[in-house]
């Protein structure tokens, strides 16, 4: 997918780690079982299950988000949506996620536009409250774009034909290779569990 992990590294492992650890950390001194190590000062003791316990929330959070951003990177979003619909989930949850996604962008380009307006017309530095009123309007007026637009988009969906479901011009079909990997994908987890047994 040509995905660096540099980028990976950036994106994903480092927030993940930093925001996963804090969750987990408590779980090295707070989870019952083998000490393998005393905090001095405090007399608390780090157990062995503990720092298990630890390593698999952090591991399963690393790699379920390496994951989503993988698929995120590597596939084009409308087919994400379309997969999501053959895999049996409600149209109204792709469609929310489909709108979602595409119009946080472009309220952003709305807020960034409004800021910048706003900057180019203000001679001298604002005290904090006129900062506090002008963030507060620039949100309001912001918000009520967003429902403007909302009400504009889904009136020209409907005029064009739009009745929940997403289609593409390119029709889904399974190759040899996709049941190769598909089958790869689902004997792996059953050599693990039959390993474990």
């Amino acid at each position: 997918s040509n995905v660096s992990l540099a980028r990976l590294f950036k994106q994903v492992w480092l927030g993940v780690l930093l925001f996963t650890g804090v969750i987990a950390l408590p779980a090295i001194v707070v989870v019952p079982g083998t000490p393998v190590w005393h905090i001095p000062l405090l007399h608390w003791q780090v157990t062995e299950q503990g720092l298990r316990s630890a390593a698999f929330l952090i591991g399963r959070a690393e790699t379920s988000a390496t994951f989503a951003l993988l698929l995120i990177l590597s596939t084009p979003w409308p087919h994400v949506l379309k997969a999501m619909r053959t895999l049996g989930v409600p149209v109204v949850l792709v469609a929310i996620l489909g709108m979602t996604h595409r119009y946080i962008f472009v309220l952003l380009h709305s807020a960034l536009q409004m800021f910048e307006a706003r900057r180019s017309r203000i001679v001298a530095p604002m005290a904090g409250g006129q900062r506090r009123r002008l963030v507060a309007a620039t949100a309001g007026v912001l918000l009520g774009k967003a429902f403007q637009l909302s009400s504009e988009v889904h009136l020209a969906m409907i005029s064009r034909g739009y009745r929940g479901e997403i289609h593409l011009l390119d029709d889904f079909r399974t190759r040899p290779r996709d049941w190769v990997a598909l089958t790869c994908a689902l004997a792996l987890p059953v050599l693990i569990i039959w390993n474990q047994t």
